[in-house]
């Protein structure tokens, strides 16, 4: 009974349940019985402490156990991106949360390294080198990660600068996937890659760099193709450009045309038009406005789930996507666009009834 698979059996179920003072009192029996613990039981403790606020102190006790990021086993390092920074942004009220109890190590603690781009600023974050070491996970050991993790560590790399990295791990999880992936493995690659076009500048330069980058990551896999939030994010590429109603026409009827209709919806309709209209081009902005509607993509044939044979449950998200947003978005840009039609027939009527000043009314 006192073994340490029983011990880390009953550590996982008080911290499931939130039971702080009993997970407390079995970390104490077991440090008090000289249990030795494993790789499962750190895992459980480092569990503990984060989710109960404590993140800074679990990252200290897991550097003083190991000494580098790079010795730190894989389990350990999920528990410490498991929650959200909100989850733990109040620490709870616990006296001990503090003693944590870890095997001794002679290894020396590893400093971490000074950020040699702007040393002022003293040590990294420890976030980031957590981060930095992904990248360098072989495809099997990537492939093993949770989709939650594959996507905080693109997003975090490429937020702090570092999209050469980001983009080496979105190249991996793409080479990882089956060759027939399920609608969700390519759900999430498509997020994975449009990722990397939410950051740069607005300018026609990046827009494309930015097409050529995506072009080949979708490349890498024959499953794999743009949506419409990849045509809406090259778009925004095009806002400071003069001619930009004009190459957000064209570049929608190419990717239309080539994709399919998976790249089209009122989102990027709508700011077809807007470019339209600020480049003063009516013809294009009334051609996309009385379009016929986008069509909605079938749902791809997916294996029957028992718990949804006798009910078809939808969620609020998926009947009223953004609570009706994009539609009042879509009336006002039409608006606009009525607007302008109405002030330029009348603009044009004005010209016609006035007569020139070169011609001299008849006598």
């Amino acid at each position: 009974l006192n073994s340490v698979e029983s011990y880390n059996f009953i550590l996982a179920l008080s911290i499931r349940h939130g039971l702080s003072s009993s997970t407390r009192a079995l970390i104490d029996s077991m440090a008090a019985m000289r249990i030795a613990p494993n790789v499962e039981t750190e895992q459980l403790v480092v569990r503990y402490t984060v989710s109960s606020g404590f993140w800074k102190q679990a990252w200290q006790q897991v550097m003083r156990r190991y000494g580098s990021v790079q010795a730190i086993p894989m389990p350990v390092l999920l528990e410490l991106l498991a929650p959200s920074p909100r989850d733990h942004l109040r620490p709870r009220l616990l006296s001990r949360a503090h003693r944590i109890y870890v095997r001794p190590s002679s290894r020396p603690v590893e400093k971490p390294p000074v950020n040699d781009q702007n040393p002022s600023n003293g040590p990294l974050d420890p976030m980031l080198l957590i981060m930095q070491r992904f990248p360098r996970l072989a495809l099997s050991d990537l492939a093993q990660l949770p989709t939650r993790v594959v996507s905080y560590m693109v997003r975090g790399l490429i937020r702090s600068g570092h999209e050469d990295e980001a983009l080496v791990i979105t190249k991996k999880h793409i080479m990882t996937l089956p060759r027939h992936p399920t609608s969700k493995q390519i759900d999430f690659a498509r997020r994975l890659i449009n990722l990397h076009l939410s950051t740069g500048q607005i300018k026609l330069v990046n827009y494309k760099k930015k097409r050529k980058l995506v072009e080949g990551l979708f490349a890498l896999h024959p499953a794999l193709g743009p949506n419409a939030q990849t045509t809406s994010l090259l778009m925004r590429f095009m806002a400071r450009s003069m001619r930009c109603g004009t190459l957000a026409y064209f570049f929608y009827k190419i990717y239309r045309s080539r994709w399919g209709d998976a790249t089209d919806s009122l989102s990027v309709r709508r700011r077809v038009i807007q470019y339209a209209l600020k480049q003063n081009k009516l013809d294009i902005a009334h051609e996309i406005a009385t379009m016929e509607p986008p069509k909605v993509p079938d749902p791809p044939i997916e294996p029957p789930d028992s718990r949804n044979l006798l009910l078809d449950v939808h969620t609020w998200r998926a009947r009223y996507p953004r609570h009706g947003r994009e539609r009042r978005y879509w009336r006002r840009v039409i608006y606009r666009l009525l607007q302008r039609r109405r002030r330029s027939n009348s603009m044009r009527q004005h010209r016609v009834d006035t007569p020139s000043n070169n011609i001299s009314p008849a006598i």
